[in-house]
């Protein structure tokens, strides 16, 4: 259950019980809980979509969830969105990439990518609510989004040599953990989803490979705010799968 909880406690700014001492192995098991505290953000984003849906319409609803989803995650994963965007269109070089990242402040690129997934999301979520089965989609993309956490430390190479946020979740993360947290992502996505739910984990995956191994190659491993960017972009993924008519 520390695991659990550690995880709860880092992904979420929602209040627990206890403040019980965390190690860095701690933070490393916690991974595998990556897609269970998804399953509760899905949960709760249900839970006030059906409230919502009963007094606004669905582009009010989409945009309250949305502010909801930041607030209950504290901005985590937007934030390193924005750095890694900043970092990565900022310079060609490593090291000066990885020194914008560190900073603090956000420019250009950082506040076009901020703004662009935002509105990608709010579109996307007033779609998923006009559909018959929206409360499905809109459970699972929280629960595939932080699969992809658990998949690039797990599976990339860290790019700091000095440390940084994410480093000790990337030390202590496994395949131990990466086959706890896949097992659980593939559940939710075939009980949620059944095949539509599958095609969006087979999705998340192929673009968040694809993403975590470009950044690779350019900063020489992943950081702390490219794992908040996988999330991002993972949960984008999702929505756009789920919310595609494929004729499923």
């Amino acid at each position: 259950m520390q695991g659990m909880s550690t995880a709860f406690r880092f992904l979420t700014r929602i209040p627990l019980p206890g403040n019980a001492p965390v190690t860095e192995s701690d933070l490393g098991a916690a991974s595998a809980w990556f897609p269970a505290v998804g399953v509760v953000l899905g949960a709760l984003v249900v839970a006030a979509g059906w409230v919502l849906r009963e007094w606004y319409p669905a582009p009010v609803t989409a945009a309250l969830l949305l502010a909801g989803l930041v607030a209950a995650t504290g901005g985590l994963h937007l934030d390193g969105l924005m750095d890694t965007a900043d970092g990565l269109m900022g310079s060609h070089l490593r090291e000066r990439s990885l020194e914008i990242m560190k900073d603090s402040r956000v420019g250009a690129m950082g506040v076009t990518a901020g703004a662009g997934a935002m509105v990608l999301k709010f579109a996307l979520l007033a779609a998923a609510l006009q559909m018959q089965d929206w409360w499905r989609w809109l459970w699972l993309f929280p629960v595939l989004g932080r699969w992809a956490l658990v998949y690039g430390l797990s599976s990339f190479p860290y790019a700091r040599a000095e440390g940084g946020l994410g480093r000790p979740f990337a030390l202590g993360s496994s395949r131990r953990q990466l086959w706890v947290a896949s097992g659980v992502a593939v559940l939710a996505a075939w009980a949620l989803g059944s095949v539509r739910g599958m095609a969006a984990a087979l999705a998340v995956w192929l673009f968040t490979a694809l993403l975590a191994r470009q950044v690779t190659r350019r900063l020489g491993g992943l950081t702390g705010d490219v794992y908040g960017a996988l999330n991002e972009v993972a949960e984008i993924t999702a929505l756009l799968v789920l919310v595609g008519r494929f004729g499923w």
